[in-house]
């Protein structure tokens, strides 16, 4: 390298083994959704709400428990099935004609994030179910930290590494909500992520 000149950014993100895919998999999320939840609700730790006339309210967290898990279990199978273990899971892929398009996988069509939002769900739904204020705040504080995370560091690296393509995806995918309206009216794009 000449000197004054910087590092030059390739598209190749940094190599992933579905080994360290794994390995995220079952020590980041499971930790927060569900050693620090467990360690909140069994030390008592915070405030609660007392169990009077909640009883029915408190299965309404079963709904956003249920699809946080769904949409975690739905992304990891993405990331190791189909993205081969490697992060992000989008990637361009040549097409017949020789051009290149951007290919979206599964849940990651929806959302930029499905792992981030998974777990938020998860842990809200938790905290209703337990009717837990000290859990809610919990699931406030990674809902920041997680956003901060994507916004400060990921998406800076992903658009360096991956320059219009990745920006092409962030036009196209929103980072939290899926925008369902959207993604139905997307007629030109198969379930496997290609245009028809």
């Amino acid at each position: 390298m000449q000197q004054g000149s910087s590092p030059r950014l390739t598209r190749q993100a940094a190599p992933s083994t579905p080994a360290s895919v794994l390995a995220a998999v079952l020590l980041l999320p499971s930790m927060l959704v569900v050693i620090v939840p467990y360690v909140i609700l069994r030390t008592g730790f915070g405030y609660r709400v007392p169990d009077e006339n909640v009883t029915t309210f408190r299965f309404f967290g079963l709904l956003p428990l249920a699809a946080g898990a769904f949409m975690c279990l739905w992304a990891f199978w993405d990331l190791l099935i189909h993205g081969g273990g490697k992060l992000p899971i989008f990637r361009l892929t040549q097409l017949p004609n020789g051009s290149e398009t951007q290919v979206f996988r599964g849940v990651f069509r929806y959302t930029r994030n499905p792992v981030y939002a998974g777990v938020c769900l998860t842990l809200f739904g938790q905290a209703v179910y337990f009717v837990s204020g000290t859990l809610f705040f919990f699931t406030l504080l990674c809902f920041v930290a997680l956003h901060l995370l994507v916004v400060v560091h990921e998406e800076p690296l992903y658009r360096a590494l991956y320059q219009e393509a990745y920006s092409e995806y962030c036009r196209r995918v929103p980072r939290w909500k899926p925008e369902w309206d959207k993604v139905l009216a997307e007629e030109n794009i198969g379930r496997d992520g290609l245009p028809r």
